[in-house]
């Protein structure tokens, strides 16, 4: 197993060199995903046996969406006798407004850091997300029907990542821990309740029978 640690502070998908676009940084993550294959290929006998070899290539949250942007990249990138199959974990936002009008979108983050890191995309996508919409492509929603290689996904009904985005002001608070008492279930009927890091109830009123809306 080879575990690359999170380094590049754009989902692993820019590749963009630092600059004043970028307040100087530099955004590499997809060149970094594409350097690690190259290397075990070419140093670590990845594909050298001749015989049928499997690659699970994995991410979970940022790593996921860095799977899924990559996950063609890296199958193209392997000998032919390789098969690649993804594994995407919590990498499936949800494209819907946050519950608190005002509040820094994770829709918006994406059209930033999709500015700040000139993503490679493929040019399907590419050619059907253009001008203002091209961040969409590696929003996963819409860049999953580009994928051509295999892959598996998991996706919690209750994410925690984007439950605490859309329903608090605060990102220094983003990812602190509910308390296990600060989340009710909601039931046919009822609204779904959670807190705020001030402790104040935070709701949004959902139809009926949807136990998964927030």
């Amino acid at each position: 197993m080879v575990f690359v640690k999170y380094c590049s502070s754009d989902s692993w998908f820019g590749d963009a060199a630092a600059g004043p676009s970028t307040f100087g940084y530099a955004f590499r993550g997809s060149r970094i995903v594409s350097t690690v294959v190259a290397a075990l290929v070419a140093n670590n006998g990845l594909g050298s046996s001749g015989a049928a070899e499997r690659l699970l290539f994995a991410g979970c949250s940022a790593g996921g969406r860095g799977a899924l942007t990559n996950l063609d990249i890296v199958a193209a990138a392997v000998p032919v006798n390789v098969q690649v199959m993804g594994l995407l974990d919590a990498a499936a936002w949800v494209d819907v407004q946050p519950a608190i009008p005002g509040m820094l979108t994770l829709q918006q983050m994406t059209q930033d850091l999709y500015t700040f890191t000139t993503p490679p995309v493929p040019a399907d996508c590419a050619a059907t997300y253009t001008g203002a919409s091209a961040w969409m492509c590696v929003w996963p929603s819409y860049r999953l029907p580009y994928i051509t290689t295999p892959y598996f996904m998991t996706a919690a009904q209750f994410d925690a990542f984007q439950v605490r985005v859309r329903v608090r002001c605060n990102m220094r608070v983003l990812l602190t821990p509910f308390p296990p008492d600060h989340v009710r279930h909601q039931q046919p009927g009822e609204q779904c309740v959670l807190r705020d890091a001030r402790g104040a109830d935070v709701c949004a009123a959902v139809p009926d029978g949807d136990p998964g809306a927030v």
